[in-house]
């Protein structure tokens, strides 16, 4: 995002800030049109394992599975 506002950063800067704001806007609706969800979570193994019981894990799977 930050790349898109510097007007020297290299990869941007034969295009206007006209042009950037236009860009931006078509990447932001193409992601939200294509985009059902999205999320990320982080649970250590030894977490997983404190928290979950042997018949849980049989089922659902290992920490590294899920």
């Amino acid at each position: 995002m930050k790349d898109i506002r510097n007007l020297r950063h290299k990869r941007y800067k034969h295009l206007s800030r006209a042009n950037r704001l236009e860009l931006l806007t078509n990447l932001i609706d193409a992601t939200t049109e294509t985009a059902l969800l999205g999320t990320i979570g982080y649970l250590q193994p030894t977490d997983y394992q404190a928290v979950t019981d042997q018949k849980f894990r049989s089922r659902y799977g290992s920490a590294y599975g899920i």
